[in-house]
């Protein structure tokens, strides 16, 4: 099933190796349009939890909370619509250790609905950051994770990739 409107993503995952190859401020924003950006799902918040995997599976934050209902900036006051068409996923920049992660390693996104369900594989991915080897954009969505699925990954510290637009998911 392919959305062909908003999708009312309420929290994620990111699953990595560790805190070295993926940092913990990583987020993903989401819009209407695909020009205005909103912060939806951080760790900061607890909407966003990152599994690192060479860690003993260590979850950050340890639990997850929901996002609220997110009525999209183009719905009316009255309608009862949540939700975005876009989301993106933005590099780390710091590491839980302190310091800056050296890589990001991205093994699967999960992205939750309101009723729980993971609806990453749904969407269509693209605008990959250059760096990535892109014929594995799609093992980000597969349910497979490292060590027996290859990962994205982008080389060179956070000046390649801190901050910046990994990959858009569109649905």
């Amino acid at each position: 099933m392919t959305f062909n409107s908003a999708v009312d993503i309420r929290s994620g995952r990111l699953e990595t190796t560790n805190d070295e190859s993926m940092g913990n401020n990583c987020h993903i924003e989401a819009s209407t349009d695909g020009s205005t950006w909103t912060d939806l799902l951080t760790p900061a918040n607890g909407a966003l939890q990152i599994k690192y995997l060479a860690e003993s599976n260590l979850l950050y934050p340890s639990s997850v909370t929901a996002a609220a209902c997110s009525a999209s900036p183009s719905s009316s006051p009255s309608s009862s619509s949540c939700g975005y068409k876009h989301y993106r996923l933005i590099g780390s920049t710091t590491r839980r250790s302190g310091g800056t992660p050296g890589w990001q390693e991205v093994s699967e996104v999960r992205l939750f609905d309101a009723s729980g369900n993971n609806v990453a594989s749904q969407a269509t991915y693209g605008s990959l950051l250059s760096g990535a080897d892109s014929s594995r954009l799609a093992n980000v969505y597969n349910g497979a994770v490292w060590p027996s699925d290859p990962f994205l990954v982008w080389n060179g510290g956070t000046s390649q990739f801190g901050g910046k637009v990994l990959f858009t998911m569109t649905f």
